[in-house]
């Protein structure tokens, strides 16, 4: 085993955040000839580090063509939507780099669910004004002042448009530099990577991944856990996010259902992890350095229940030369 660097520092306990435990809130409003559209938000993590929610978007709503001064990951969980004119249905990853400008996305028949990470705090750019409010007036399309959050939030509101629907600030400035295009990737234009493996009662279980992107900035996965597989406990050198997607988990004994959002900050380990009898599935998003440390040198040993699991060599991953002469970051 190579094992990458462990972090020594005291940092948080995870965060773990039901999404069937919070409500939706709006944060933009539409008036589409006489019909309010709203785009509501469930906020997971929220803090100048990392944030992390759930976006509902009514049908038909559009979003300006905008940027955000920190990496962005988006997800689609549900329905459909058009970004900058690329077609994204459920299961599209999108990546933008710091500053990257994407849009305008015109939700499709049925709206659609997101889920979004921003590796840092979200100041945003935006950047064809004209062309937004062209849009608009096109389609008949009014834009309405943004929904009051309540006075006992510490952000009173999350978008940028005052009374009179026109943007206000604070907004950042067009980045001077050359900006990325957004990447996007459908999970059924990649391969299930095997990424992990123990063997139980003679039985070979494994951990899967389907990168949909990795970069320096980011690594998005969708990852299947086979049922019963345990991972013990460990960090990650970076901060890190997990979406439960569908089956369930035992994260340090707490049950992980589908919907269930767990934070953990740069080197904060995630307690042990015992897929449920049908196996769990994940998306996760990965901000920085990727590797992975255990907590014990012999993890499987230090186990508190009766397991039976034996693990068996990290398979060998391509990864990209700027993590240096790796072949896993999972040991």
């Amino acid at each position: 085993m190579q094992g990458a660097m462990r972090l020594r520092l005291n940092y948080p306990e995870p965060s773990f955040q039901h999404l069937d435990d919070m409500e939706w809130k709006p944060v933009l409003a539409q008036d589409h000839s006489g019909v309010r559209k709203e785009a509501l938000e469930k906020w997971l993590n929220y803090e100048p580090r990392v944030l992390a929610f759930a976006g509902k978007w009514d049908p038909g709503m559009i979003i300006a063509q905008h940027g955000h001064m920190c990496p962005n990951t988006i997800y689609l969980l549900e329905g459909s939507m058009e970004c900058g004119g690329v077609e994204c249905p459920a299961g599209t990853n999108i990546m933008l780099d710091i500053g990257t400008p994407y849009g305008p996305n015109i939700t499709g028949p049925d709206g659609v669910i997101v889920y979004e990470v921003m590796g840092g705090y979200p100041f945003v750019w935006y950047a064809d004004p004209e062309g937004f409010a062209a849009l608009k007036k096109e389609r008949g399309i009014t834009q309405l002042a943004n929904p009051h959050l309540g006075d006992e939030s510490e952000v009173q509101s999350r978008a940028t448009y005052g009374p009179d629907g026109m943007l206000t600030t604070p907004i950042a400035a067009r980045p001077a530099r050359p900006l990325a295009k957004p990447r996007f990737r459908h999970a059924d234009e990649c391969e299930w990577i095997e990424v992990l493996a123990q063997e139980q009662n003679g039985k070979r279980i494994s951990a899967w991944e389907k990168w949909l992107d990795f970069g320096p900035q980011a690594m998005c996965t969708l990852t299947r856990i086979d049922p019963g597989m345990i991972i013990p406990t460990r960090g990650r050198n970076c901060i890190q996010t997990i979406l439960v997607t569908d089956g369930s988990m035992s994260v340090g004994g707490k049950l992980c259902t589908r919907g269930m959002h767990i934070t953990l900050e740069v080197g904060t380990p995630l307690p042990t992890l015992v897929a449920g009898p049908e196996g769990v599935s994940l998306y996760e998003v990965r901000l920085g350095d990727p590797t992975a440390w255990y907590v014990h040198p012999d993890p499987f040993d230090q186990l508190d229940f009766e397991h039976g699991a034996v693990p068996l060599p990290a398979p060998k991953l391509d990864l990209p030369s700027w993590l240096g002469e790796r072949d896993s970051i999972y040991d």
